[in-house]
């Protein structure tokens, strides 16, 4: 299991929650996640909790994050990577 940091994107949990299990024992409705998606914490969006999926490993996150895919015809992933994490709009 992953989270999303505001620090670090993926990070597995056991190493952002020290000494506790935060993921559920039934993951059937947690989203799979794979190279080239974009996945973040609604609640914490407002401090940068966004991550992007650049590696082919597989990741599994809480169905309380949202994520998604840029649609490639349209935009580039590090452009828009890049444009979220802009501070002064």
């Amino acid at each position: 299991m992953q989270s999303v940091s505001n620090k670090h994107g993926f990070i597995n949990q056991d190493e952002y929650f020290e000494n506790r299990r935060v993921a559920s024992k039934d993951t059937s409705n947690y989203y799979v996640i794979k190279k080239g998606f974009f996945a973040y914490n609604p609640s914490r969006i407002d401090v940068g909790s966004l991550a992007y999926k650049f590696d082919d490993e597989i990741s599994i996150i809480s169905p309380l994050y949202v994520s998604f895919q840029a649609n490639k015809e349209k935009i580039i992933d590090e452009f828009l990577l890049n444009w979220f994490f802009l501070k002064d709009l």
